[in-house]
């Protein structure tokens, strides 16, 4: 992986770990806006909208 790559993983974990998971949606955006159907950001992205009661929209992340 790129450093770009790494660089918005990392940057989704810190907003998560300070309790912000709507930035880390935007980012996990972010990533899959540049690296479609990137599995990671997939199921990051899928579990943040599960933990915010969208189940419709973490399910569509995850059958994607």
């Amino acid at each position: 992986m790129n450093l770009n790559y790494q660089w918005f993983k990392l940057s989704a974990m810190a907003w998560l770990v300070i309790g912000r998971p709507k930035q880390a949606e935007t980012v996990f955006d972010e990533m899959l806006r540049r690296w479609p159907n990137d599995p990671y950001a997939l199921s990051s992205r899928s579990h943040v909208r599960a933990q915010a009661g969208r189940r419709d929209d973490a399910i569509a992340d995850q059958q994607a």
